[in-house]
């Protein structure tokens, strides 16, 4: 079916986004990522969040629509990773050595309830599929680590199924209490819908963490 320039493809209600302000404003998972007792980064919450919705049955819908594998220098034997250029080399080092310190922590507090593959895999579902959810709106706690760019990571579910490219044949906005995804021009039957990850990711980046460039 062809999709017409600026029709409405999709509406996400803003209740069904997972976000930093969302995580942060349940007591009980404020307290329990604080009691890991590391600094943690929004990134590690929405994964910490993912891992444990995976092991209670939570949001079982949004669970089963993640990516299942991944192909990117994180999922790379090392022998590849070493054959990379300095800054995505060490971009994918010192990520997986951090994602082992993150399990490690949550490790402690659910030991054998969790493991390191399944983490990892919520983790790289998060840093391919997390949008800039702008700023944070809960106060931030002592252990929360957060820069300008990652403050408020969202997940949006729906809208985070759709791939990169540039220039894109549609675009998102949030109007009200919904994201409008919409063409952006006309798009014939059968083909891929795409938005695009930002103007501002170079070849490097999308490489390390998408497995593109």
């Amino acid at each position: 079916m062809e999709i017409q320039e600026d029709e409405t493809i999709m509406e996400i209600n803003t209740k069904s986004v997972i976000s930093v302000d969302s995580i942060l404003k349940s007591d009980a998972l404020r307290n329990f990522m604080g009691g890991l007792k590391m600094d943690l980064n929004p990134y590690d919450l929405l994964a910490i969040y993912l891992t444990l919705s995976k092991i209670t049955g939570e949001n079982a819908a949004y669970i089963s629509s993640l990516q299942v594998t991944f192909d990117s220098p994180l999922t790379w034997p090392a022998s590849d990773v070493l054959e990379l250029p300095l800054e995505i080399k060490f971009f994918v080092m010192s990520t997986l050595s951090h994602v082992k310190k993150v399990f490690s922590a949550l490790n402690e507090q659910l030991p054998e309830l969790i493991e390191f593959k399944l983490f990892k895999w919520c983790y790289l579902n998060v840093i391919t599929r997390n949008f800039n959810g702008g700023v944070l709106a809960s106060t931030t706690p002592a252990w929360l680590e957060i820069n300008s760019r990652n403050q408020n990571a969202t997940l949006i579910p729906g809208l985070d199924m759709c791939n990169h490219w540039n220039p894109a044949n549609c675009q998102y906005r949030l109007k009200d209490d919904r994201f409008l995804l919409t063409a952006k021009d006309k798009i014939d039957p059968n083909s891929e819908i795409f938005i695009s990850y930002g103007n501002n990711k170079g070849d490097q980046e999308l490489l390390s963490t998408y497995g593109q460039g």
